[in-house]
C-alpha cells in the first residue's frame, strides 16, 4: 500500500517537469 503512494507520487514528480518543458 504504502509503496504504490511512494510509486504515485515518483510518477508524479518525475513527469511534471517533462510538461513544463513541452
Amino acid at each position: 500500500m504504502v509503496d504504490g503512494i511512494i510509486g504515485g507520487v515518483g510518477a508524479v514528480v518525475g513527469f511534471l517537469p517533462l510538461i513544463m518543458v513541452m
